[in-house]
């Protein structure tokens, strides 16, 4: 599969490598596939998008742009999900740790979310706030907030997504690597969502390819990213979406992310 956004990535790490040992790009490519046995031509592919089909090849690629370039751990983030690295965690962990005297929490990318602000106060809700992320660290696939309009839904749904996230606010173990958000609410005679939440989780997980992708290929592709980084998708106003397609593409989440929607009725029952 052909990744432009991973070439880009992998053009920008290696061309620092050759600005730093003053080499020619090209000598830097013949380096990489001395090291690791290959044509050098495989990592001319690479740098025009192909992605490397071994995790240990996207690893080395991490490990020597960080070693021998000048990349930030956000570079080395991106490239990883681009190359949809297994765990990028543990491996980034590796390539940029704390500095003595600090903790592993206060270094690392942050975690991907376009959630909504909270406009104004949210007011104490501990009781259905413990409801709710008990449903998300329970093994269901799917949760609901199920309530009358204006009963306070969507703002229990984004705080209760906060919370969901790694940091201070963390309230699941293990929390979600990333919220997608997408609502309905203002889009009332919208009926025929799928593509759209498809198209958020490509956007907030940075593999905008993945858009432009047909119908069937698309769900393929979210569904393996959906494997590899544990996404909560949350779908706001889910009971004025008329989607079968969307319905059965929801109670298939793959493992190990989730589904949270807010409803007026419980249409997901099963």
């Amino acid at each position: 599969m052909r990744n432009e956004r991973f070439g880009a990535l992998l053009s920008e790490g290696l061309s620092s490598v050759a600005k730093r040992q003053h080499k020619t790009l090209r000598a830097v490519d013949r380096d990489i596939t001395s090291e690791l046995r290959l044509k050098e031509w495989t990592v001319q592919g690479w740098r025009r998008g192909y992605l490397p089909n071994q995790p240990e090849w996207v690893a080395f690629l991490a490990r020597y742009c960080v070693a021998s370039g000048r990349v930030q751990v956000e570079w080395a983030h991106s490239l990883l999900l681009q190359a949809r690295y297994p765990g990028p965690e543990a491996l980034l962990a590796e390539l940029f740790p704390p500095p003595r005297g600090t903790s592993a929490q206060t270094t690392g990318p942050h975690v991907a979310h376009n959630l909504p602000p909270l406009h104004g106060e949210f007011l104490d809700r501990r009781k259905e706030m413990a409801r709710v992320l008990e449903g998300l660290a329970s093994s269901w696939p799917v949760i609901s907030i199920e309530g009358l309009a204006g009963t306070g839904k969507t703002t229990l749904a984004i705080a209760a997504a906060r919370r969901c996230l790694a940091g201070p606010e963390g309230a699941v173990e293990p929390t979600f690597q990333a919220v997608a958000w997408v609502s309905a609410r203002d889009r009332l005679e919208k009926r025929l969502w799928l593509d759209e939440v498809l198209n958020t989780i490509a956007r907030v997980l940075d593999f905008p390819y993945m858009i432009q992708l047909p119908s069937d290929q698309k769900q393929v592709a979210v569904d393996q990213l959906l494997r590899i980084h544990r996404t909560l998708v949350v779908v706001d106003n889910f009971e004025t979406i008329e989607d079968p397609d969307l319905s059965a593409w929801l109670e298939r989440m793959p493992e190990p992310s989730k589904v949270l929607l807010t409803t007026r009725d419980g249409q997901l029952r099963g």
